[in-house]
């Protein structure tokens, strides 16, 4: 017998959804939108939700491939519909809209309502996390300064304050940043112990070559989200790994390179057989591919490249890492058969998605990977222009 939802099941079922999206339950509420879609396959309203639904989960690439899909149905802009269906979860939705390139849709709400409603702290905090989410750093740091003189208290600070030093980082207020950064400090010597400070600190020394106070702010670091994050792992593996990273730079930076091999073939241990399937596990690779490059050893490299992890993560990139691996042998024929294996395999990706394959290569040359802190040093050129030198030298 064939079984189909009719309109009562239709109302409940959404309302099932709605009420376990509200509860922030976006696994559960996920598979209760899918099977709406499935059954309901015309109610746009059902697909925006699943489109919140992936981007709260960190599955940004289903997301974004059905807002186009919405796009191409409906012959309006995501920009609209992601509007009218995120009421209520405004922090959530400055990061969605970011996502999806359309930013200003969650500012221009945020900035109507402070029109009639009081300038609350609540209000103000979420007004200067979408301008930060929409690279409105300018006016970020407008919201983030009058709410640092509306707070009294040092926790409150603690709290702005490495939002304010990312805004001044980004934009290249180095001055600003560091003021920031030392107030942080001074409020973390008389309260409590915000690990953010000590990591931008860290950060901000390691910058300035001054390894053995990064080393000093990084032990503080991590003893600070030890204690504060005791008894939530999840929030305490997101700066295990961040603090990993960090590491790795600093070991590089200080000359332990045998260290750095070990903590490479460590990770590479624990993690070579995860399937990647969010942005946040893909993170615990940071710092990664530029350590083993720094190590030039190939056998770590190939490793990586053949992982499951990198594999499921972005399969077109394996070719390339074992094209580093070869030039690190010094095999430069070798290195030329996997680079243009690389460039073919990600033609062929960018054009089933329906994308074009030269604007998409002339992106990544044009603008690299957003810069992050504890950059490790790289004297190569950015892998595309890498890849078409080699080409272009041993393919005649």
């Amino acid at each position: 017998m064939d079984f189909q939802l009719n309109e009562m099941d239709y109302s409940y079922l959404k309302e099932l959804g709605d009420e376990l999206y509200d509860a922030e339950n976006y696994f559960e509420a996920t598979k209760v939108f899918l099977m709406l879609t499935e059954y309901f396959p015309d109610e746009i309203d059902v697909k925006i939700r699943l489109v919140t639904c992936y981007f709260a989960s960190g599955l940004s690439t289903l997301a974004l491939r059905l807002l186009k899909e919405i796009d191409d149905e409906t012959g309006q802009d995501s920009q609209e519909w992601l509007s009218s269906m995120m009421s209520g979860h405004l922090y959530l939705e400055s990061e969605i809209l970011m996502s999806a390139g359309c930013p200003e849709a969650v500012i221009s709400r945020l900035e109507e309502l402070l029109k009639t409603e009081e300038r609350s702290l609540d209000n103000i905090g979420k007004l200067a996390i979408a301008y930060q989410h929409a690279g409105r750093y300018d006016d970020a740091i407008e919201s983030y300064n009058e709410l640092l003189s509306l707070n009294e208290t040092s926790e409150a600070k603690l709290v702005i304050l490495p939002y304010l030093i990312t805004c001044y980082k980004k934009i290249g207020k180095e001055e600003k940043r560091k003021e920031s950064i030392n107030e942080g400090l001074k409020l973390c010597e008389t309260g409590e112990k915000e690990p953010d400070i000590y990591y931008e600190a860290a950060a901000l020394a390691y910058e300035d070559g001054d390894s053995k106070l990064a080393q000093k702010h990084l032990k503080e670091y991590k003893q600070s989200y030890l204690e504060q994050f005791e008894n939530e792992p999840e929030s305490k593996s997101k700066y295990d790994t961040q603090y990993f990273s960090a590491m790795l730079a600093l070991n590089i930076a200080l000359g332990n390179q045998e260290e750095v091999r070990t903590m490479c073939s460590d990770w590479l241990d624990d993690y070579e057989n995860l399937e990647v399937t969010s942005r946040d596990e893909f993170s615990l690779s940071h710092n990664i591919d530029p350590s083993i490059q720094y190590l030039k050893d190939p056998e770590l490299m190939v490793r990586y490249a053949e992982s499951t992890f990198l594999r499921s993560a972005m399969h077109s990139i394996e070719f390339a890492y074992k094209g580093l691996a070869a030039r690190m042998e010094g095999n430069e024929t070798k290195a030329h058969k996997y680079f243009l294996q690389y460039k073919d395999t990600f033609r062929s990706n960018v054009e089933q998605a329906g994308e074009s394959f030269n604007e998409a290569w002339e992106d990544m040359i044009a603008n690299p990977t957003d810069v992050h802190d504890f950059v490790i040093p790289d004297n190569d050129p950015p892998l595309p222009v890498l890849v078409d030198e080699y080409i272009e030298r041993y393919g005649k």
